[in-house]
């Protein structure tokens, strides 16, 4: 007996096929009497079956298993084994699901997908090798199960990220805690100062990720939900910068100062980068361990017009008023309060140069009532409403999708200040949000 990456007690298991397969996999004992109860299903007769899982039983039941020609070609042995039908190694299957880049028709595709009844192998990913890691077949797994389960058992999809967080490197630094900036990614003369976050945002672990962005755990999981969502990919991105910021091949050359709000993994703040060359971009997080990797991204990217710091953009004092021609963000105001959102709009106005624009993608404003109430009932709570909150102690994906609804962005874009504001419904997950600073402020 060993531990797996979660620390508990598995069987190693070694295997060798008669086409030269081989390899090794770790199943705990609940896994093993899975296998039993699906493999009894497939015997007319009880002749092969777990009496325990004392080594002896254990060895004695597999190298039967292992003997009948029937149960070891099976499907289950074989996902027991981390293997296809075919005896070859388990490939990520993520490519080929739209998750959530076509709307409603591509989350339910995603919703219906048959995944392998066991997970597939632990491989380890490292903090100097997150970057050139391509996500693993259990990584894949892991994100398509908390998917499917999301609407129905959140503790479940809870548990499964959290299992699979707790492996990933952390991107943690000695000075982290969650009362101060981190002194290695604050802005200058601000490290170990006091850093305040939005009202609520640690209480709610958001998309069901264990203690939510601040644990840089979670990295790996966020890194890896690229091309999962419409503007969470490189081409989208990409499209849509041109055609908001360049009516003339001239402007990707401007001088420009950019502001990307909750950079995250730092996707789309690279992209501002690399498409205006001469601009200096600025991207801010909230969390200090998801800057640190954006950092080592940016010299991935060799970007040396991208800097990235620790910041809370309800205050972003450390920046002059009227400093940035474009303050852009994607999906970041959804995973708030109402109160946090108006105070984010507030400010990316106060540092806007006058004239300047805010380019938001975010979650879309549903108009019509009923849809709305859809989406927020199976996206705060859950399935059974504020019954799964008082049983799990944590909200479902999207903690603040009510308020966010009922903030009306498109209203509360030119509420805020904003003027020549547009709005363009994409889908039921998406839509973006424009608004200008007015020449007179």
């Amino acid at each position: 007996m060993a531990t797996d990456y979660r620390g508990l007690p598995v069987w190693t298991l070694s295997f060798n096929q008669s086409d030269g397969t081989s390899g090794e996999i770790s199943r705990q004992d609940d896994e093993l009497w899975s296998l039993n109860k699906l493999l009894l299903k497939k015997q007319f007769l009880d002749r092969i079956k777990l009496q325990s899982t004392a080594q002896a039983h254990v060895e004695e039941y597999l190298t039967a298993v292992v003997n009948d020609v029937n149960l070891a070609a099976s499907s289950e042995f074989h996902d027991f084994l981390s293997l296809n039908v075919t005896g070859a190694p388990l490939d990520n299957i993520c490519s080929s699901l739209d998750f959530f880049t076509n709307g409603m028709s591509g989350f339910l595709s995603t919703l219906r997908t048959k995944l392998p009844l066991f997970s597939p192998k632990f491989e380890e990913v490292t903090e100097g090798g997150l970057l050139d890691t391509p996500e693993t077949p259990l990584e894949c797994w892991v994100y398509t199960r908390a998917t499917q389960v999301g609407l129905t058992d959140i503790d479940m999809a809870y548990a499964l990220n959290f299992n699979y967080s707790n492996a990933m490197p952390p991107f943690s630094h000695p000075s982290d805690d969650l009362a101060h900036y981190a002194a290695d990614v604050a802005p200058s003369g601000l490290g170990g100062t006091a850093f305040e976050y939005p009202q609520m945002y640690l209480q709610y672990p958001v998309h069901f990720q264990p203690h939510g962005y601040v644990n840089g755990h979670n990295v790996r999981l966020e890194y890896t939900s690229a091309n999962k969502f419409y503007f969470d990919t490189e081409s989208n991105i990409r499209k849509w910068i041109t055609k908001v910021h360049m009516k003339d091949e001239k402007d990707r050359l401007k001088p420009l100062r950019i502001l990307e709000i909750g950079a995250s993994t730092g996707l789309s703040t690279l992209i501002y980068a690399d498409m205006f060359p001469n601009a200096h971009v600025t991207g801010i997080d909230l969390a200090a361990p998801f800057v640190r990797f954006c950092r080592q991204r940016a010299v991935q990217w060799k970007k040396a017009n991208v800097d990235f710091f620790q910041m809370n953009a309800e205050n972003m004092t450390t920046f002059e008023d009227n400093t940035f021609d474009i303050v852009s963000y994607t999906l970041v105001l959804h995973e708030g309060t109402g109160q946090t959102a108006r105070n984010m709009l507030k400010e990316m106005l106060r540092v806007l140069k006058p004239g300047g624009i805010m380019s938001g993608f975010e979650v879309a404003y549903l108009a019509n009532p009923l849809q709305r109430a859809q989406v927020e009932f199976f996206t705060t709570f859950g399935p059974i409403g504020d019954k799964d909150y008082k049983k799990v102690g944590f909200h479902g994906p999207e903690p603040f999708m009510k308020e966010f609804q009922v903030l009306n962005l498109p209203k509360a874009v030119p509420e805020a200040g904003f003027v020549n504001t547009s709005y363009e419904f994409i889908d039921v997950f998406e839509g973006t949000y424009l608004g200008y600073k007015p020449h007179s402020a």
